[in-house]
């Protein structure tokens, strides 16, 4: 006949619903699932033998449809091999533990505060960092490097006899055509010996008008210099600004016509830059390797490669003003070109905040056949060095513009840092991703590059 099942069993509560409990192993359900319970005794492994024993093999109803459509029924004997299945109804809440975290050894030492620790045979460090920072050629592995090859040397030529120091640029000069030129190219003869490879002309005139004609004269102080500069450093990359704020007598980078709604002048864009590819020729014919359009008017560089490739100078490179902007750090650059400019250039040189700009403009210069792009000013603009380093087409040249390094100088000065912050400034453009650096500090790296 078998035990009665409340011999072994806990009830839970009261009522027809109230939990049962099995006494040998804790499994629960439901106190009316009489026959589950009996079942449950038959095979439970916790439960004595002798309990087991005295529970006996039981029958399962089971429903099935037959062939005249009523239910009938059909008993057959319950495996004893079936596993108990626990009942989960009604849920027993149990606090669920808290897991423990194992981090790999790399990562211990960035467990938050609130994590929970698990013990670990694996000896963990504190830090990651200062192993691969104990020798100066362990951090020289980590940084990218300075080389006199990437550096561009700006200069201002005059037809006046004498040099004259700079206000600002100091100890940059404006150079005389005294004897040829000659305190200038005995000056870049001892950088040359230092490794400079590449110098960029800028004319400073006396004689200034509206169409900016000194710009390609025959007697115009950049043409003048490139054959003192070829006959005696032939190995020497000339680079020639091509633009017409230093020639003009309003200053602007561009011609311009009257407005047709009144009041100041506009640029006018097709003028222009059919004036920029006659300079350009100009200077190609007087021996530049390179010419660099800084005018800012849109499509110069297909006028221009079209220009000199129609004239027998598809070998002379476009080193395009790509990223120009609207800044207020050129102040010092007018004074060494005598600029008369009054006003602003926001009408054709980029917004400060504008990165979009700069990449229009990139995939613009580089279809119409720039070679090279250029970032001026660039210490504030290294998103778009790196924006354009990224899309590697072409190499980008960094301009450390005159209120830069006016910036720089005057805090080196001040501290006693200046070749600290000077290779940290420039440093930091290289690893932005610049290829070439246009900066007054040349002859100050040459000097000091190697020990970098």
């Amino acid at each position: 006949m078998g035990k009665h099942i409340d011999e072994e069993v806990n009830h839970d509560g009261k009522g027809p619903n109230r939990i049962t409990t099995c006494k040998h192993c804790g499994g629960k359900m439901s106190s009316q699932a009489k026959e589950r319970w009996r079942m449950h005794m038959r095979q439970c492994v916790s439960a004595p033998d002798d309990v087991r024993n005295a529970y006996p093999t039981l029958k399962r109803r089971t429903f099935h449809s037959s062939h005249d459509g009523t239910n009938a029924t059909d008993s057959h004997a319950v495996s004893p091999h079936v596993p108990f299945k626990k009942q989960t109804a009604p849920p027993i809440t149990q606090p669920r533990p808290t897991p423990s975290v194992v981090l790999p050894p790399q990562l211990a030492h960035k467990r938050p505060s609130h994590a929970p620790t698990a013990p670990s045979t694996t000896t963990t460090t504190s830090t990651t960092l200062h192993s691969g920072l104990s020798h100066p050629a362990m951090r020289a592995w980590t940084e990218p490097t300075l080389h006199a090859s990437q550096l561009i040397y700006p200069l201002f030529i005059t037809g006046r006899p004498d040099d004259n120091p700079i206000r600002g640029l100091e100890p940059n000069v404006q150079w005389g055509n005294r004897d040829k030129y000659a305190s200038l190219v005995a000056h870049l003869e001892g950088l040359v010996a230092k490794g400079l490879s590449s110098v960029m002309l800028f004319g400073v005139v006396d004689n200034k008008d509206a169409s900016g004609c000194m710009a390609d004269d025959p007697s115009t102080p950049v043409i003048e210099v490139m054959a003192a500069l070829r006959a005696a450093l032939p190995s020497l990359l000339l680079s020639c600004d091509v633009c017409m704020c230093e020639y003009t007598d309003h200053g602007h980078c561009g011609l311009l016509k009257p407005s047709p709604h009144g009041g100041e002048d506009i640029i006018d864009n097709a003028a222009t830059v059919s004036r920029l590819g006659a300079i350009a020729l100009a200077y190609a014919r007087a021996g530049a390797h390179m010419v660099c359009p800084s005018d800012m008017m849109d499509n110069r560089i297909g006028v221009i490669r079209a220009t000199l490739n129609a004239h027998g100078f598809a070998h002379v490179s476009i080193m395009a003003y790509t990223s120009k902007k609207a800044s207020c750090m050129y102040a010092p650059f007018r004074d060494a070109v005598e600029s008369t400019f009054k006003g602003d250039r926001q009408r054709y040189q980029h917004p400060v905040g504008s990165l979009s700009h700069a990449l229009l403009a990139y995939d613009r210069d580089v279809a119409e056949g720039a070679d090279t792009v250029i970032v001026k000013p660039s210490l504030f603009y290294t998103d778009i060095v790196r924006a354009l380093s990224d899309k590697k087409l072409v190499p980008v040249a960094c301009y450390v513009v005159s209120g830069e390094y006016k910036m720089l100088k005057d805090y080196g000065d001040s501290t006693g840092s200046m070749d600290a912050v000077v290779r940290e400034a420039h440093l930091s453009l290289v690893r932005a991703g610049a290829n070439i650096l246009i900066t007054y500090f040349t002859p100050f790296i040459l000097d000091r590059v190697a020990g970098w």
